[in-house]
């Protein structure tokens, strides 16, 4: 799904950043925490280019990550 909205629409769309984020959480809840931080690592990158690093959907994958880290 998310190869077709990049085709359609782009990988910053706002469904695209949804289905992202969503990847991101299901790849830590199913313990592949190095590919969920991959994923939310790439979207964060896109969304502090996008939307500045103080925008609160920028804030909520910086927070993800950060308990990506946590033991």
């Amino acid at each position: 799904m998310l190869d077709v909205l990049r085709a359609t629409e782009s990988d910053t769309s706002e469904t695209a950043r949804e289905i992202r984020k969503s990847i991101g959480a299901l790849l830590d809840a199913e313990g592949e925490v190095q590919q969920a931080r991959e994923v939310l690592s790439t979207l964060r990158e896109d969304l502090c280019l996008l939307l500045g690093p103080g925008h609160p959907e920028t804030r909520e994958v910086a927070e993800m990550l950060h308990r990506l880290d946590e033991p």
